[in-house]
């Protein structure tokens, strides 16, 4: 905790150290656009170094119907409740670590427009294709409006609005990124969908540059 809060000061960030969720400490801040951020103290997992970043922990949802979204998790989506603190509620999915997990807090809040320092969806991972479609219609059953199979190429994804509003994903794993480039070649080059192949002069125009460093914390 330390280390990140001096490393985000030195950037002109401001973190304020808190009581995380369930026992976890955790510094919170600002992202530049605004969108709040933090970053969660974990034990459980392995890592090369005690500074690095590991992946995301659970996800904040800030809904007005939770019993609505609980039922959609648990009944459909394969979660299961695991713990409770406060007005916000726990649920795990198949995996066993943190970015298994998803939080649900019941709020009044007015609902958010989309803008920069929005998160636009949340999105779940689908064993296969077959599953994809298993999914897509027990919700279609359920009455919510799901889209058609969407081909992204290196996946293929459905989308739909949970009962409180807010928009899911569940994409699957294949085919992958290794479909045009070789694992050793991966991130060398800009590689596009052909539905965006002809925008390619004017996507790498408007691209920031990537500046590559390597470091303990990176």
């Amino acid at each position: 905790m330390a280390f990140w809060k001096e490393r985000l000061r030195a950037n002109q960030v401001i973190a304020e150290q808190i009581e995380g969720r369930f026992g976890s400490n955790a510094l919170r801040f600002l992202y530049p656009d605004g969108l709040q951020l933090e970053l969660v103290a974990s034990a459980n997992e392995e890592s090369s170094s005690e500074r690095a970043i590991r992946g995301f922990a659970a996800p904040t949802l800030e809904i007005r119907n939770p019993e609505k979204t609980e039922k959609l998790l648990t009944e459909i989506l394969g979660f299961e409740f695991v713990a409770e603190e406060n007005n916000r509620r726990r649920f795990r999915g198949s995996g066993s670590n943190a970015s298994a997990e998803i939080d649900l807090v019941s709020s009044e809040a007015g609902f958010g427009q989309i803008a920069a320092g929005t998160v636009h969806h949340i999105a779940f991972r689908a064993a296969d294709d077959d599953e994809q479609l298993k999914v897509r219609e027990q919700l279609v059953a359920r009455g919510l409006n799901v889209t058609p199979v969407i081909d992204r190429q290196y996946f293929h994804s459905i989308y739909f609005r949970e009962p409180n509003g807010i928009l899911f994903e569940i994409a699957t794993d294949g085919p992958g990124f290794l479909i045009d480039e070789s694992a050793d070649e991966l991130g060398e080059t800009l590689k596009l969908p052909p539905i965006y192949e002809p925008n390619r002069d004017e996507i790498e125009r408007v691209l920031p540059t990537i500046n590559l460093h390597h470091s303990a914390a990176s």
